[in-house]
């Protein structure tokens, strides 16, 4: 998938969809028709082939599954121009919950939401996750990416004027082309805007110089025209201005070029062209800040953290809740426990309580028999005694019977 995309796609557009069965494996498959469809550079604008890992991946996913479905829902969102969307996708992909090991998607998100920063002209964010993803592409080895990353970074850094920032990222990419020459082309294009900005006469003549040798002058039209202005060629300059594309929905071209414009006319004498081309700039720039403020993309951020507050405020309920109900079982259960050592002790106290009962009673009745063996004995002596005195009487009658 990411050295030959072309061929993961040829494989997976080769299996049936009636050979994949399963919640799981009809996600998986939908994540990779995706992704490989996005590596071939075919944008799509629908859920149609991502649909089944949003369904089962969001729920039961891994924390890798997650970030990847919310980084190519981002994505699709992006391509039909829902860029509010698009930018809730990313924030949902960097809350994944656990440890996420696929820190390539976390680069390319990290980008992808600094596009979005850029056109809410957030020019900090833009920069914080240009420099994050490169950092990201330079642990993989991957020295296109990551210079590209801090190309964007630059452009940032110009935006801001921010002249030492800058500086210490051109040197960092000076150093990457210096490692792989391959990338020196890319790096001449924000050089160019660098030297326009920062650089003498002479160091902006020699980077356009380099730029024409290098062949790149076509993708840096708008660059050059601001250079040949700089340097005091106005006539080249709008020569290169006029082969621009002005596209309705970069508007940030569209400023750069009607500025540029302004200042050329001007800069010609032809001050009713100049005034025209001002109108047209302060035109844009106002349909920019009408559409920044009431663009939902400005505040998607916000409302994510109400929402994440809410989710958080709903989660506390539930903890209570289940807190609640893990006490209110715990108290059941102590009850019951306390219930069962009640009637236990009160069963124990009967059978003590039955216990001294049979006690007493056996008590009472030795004392019974007791007595009725005293009585007994009582009759039992006077009947001995009665014995005793017959046969001492017969005694006293026989003497004059025997003598007789």
């Amino acid at each position: 998938m990411e050295n030959r995309p072309d061929s993961a796609l040829e494989i997976l557009k080769s299996i049936s969809s009636s050979e994949i069965k399963g919640m799981n494996r009809k996600a998986r498959y939908a994540l990779l028709m995706t992704i490989a469809l996005d590596k071939n550079y075919i944008d799509t604008a629908n859920f149609n082939v991502l649909q089944p890992a949003i369904d089962f991946y969001l729920e039961n996913g891994s924390p890798d599954e997650k970030l990847r479905t919310y980084y190519y829902q981002g994505v699709i969102h992006s391509n039909a121009g829902n860029e509010d969307l698009a930018m809730q996708s990313y924030l949902n992909g960097l809350e994944v919950d656990g440890a996420v090991s696929d820190s390539l998607t976390l680069a390319r998100l990290l980008v992808a939401q600094g596009i979005l920063f850029y056109k809410q002209y957030r020019i900090f964010d833009f920069i914080d996750n240009n420099l994050q993803a490169a950092s990201i592409f330079k642990s993989y080895n991957k020295p296109s990416q990551e210079f590209r990353c801090y190309g964007r970074a630059i452009d940032g850094a110009i935006i801001q004027n921010n002249k030492a920032f800058a500086d210490s990222l051109v040197n960092i990419c000076k150093l990457l082309v210096k490692n792989n020459s391959s990338l020196e082309p890319q790096a001449l294009r924000h050089l160019l805007e660098y030297v326009v900005n920062y650089g003498s006469s002479e160091e902006i003549q020699e980077t356009i110089n380099k730029v024409h040798e290098a062949g790149i002058a076509e993708i840096a039209k708008i660059s050059l025209a601001h250079a040949y202005v700089k340097i005091d060629e106005p006539l080249i300059g709008l020569e290169w201005l006029n082969k621009v594309n002005i596209y309705p929905d970069n508007i940030m071209d569209s400023l750069t070029y009607w500025s540029l414009k302004s200042e050329i006319m001007e800069s010609m004498g032809k001050f009713e062209q100049a005034l025209d081309c001002y109108r047209n700039y302060s035109r844009l720039l106002e349909q920019f800040h009408d559409s920044l403020f009431s663009d939902g993309l400005l505040f998607s951020e916000k409302r994510h953290e109400i929402e994440l507050d809410s989710l958080l405020k709903i989660k506390k309920k539930e903890n209570l809740l289940r807190f609640c109900g893990v006490g209110i079982v715990v108290l059941l259960c102590l009850g019951g426990v306390f219930y069962y050592r009640f009637r236990l002790n009160k069963a124990a106290r009967i059978i003590a309580e039955q216990k001294t009962e049979k006690l007493r009673l056996e008590a009472t009745n030795l004392r019974l028999e007791s007595d009725n063996l005293r009585m007994e004995f009582d009759r039992l002596e006077e009947e001995y005694n009665r014995q005793t005195a017959l046969l001492k009487k017969r005694d006293e009658l026989a003497a004059p019977l025997r003598e007789a």
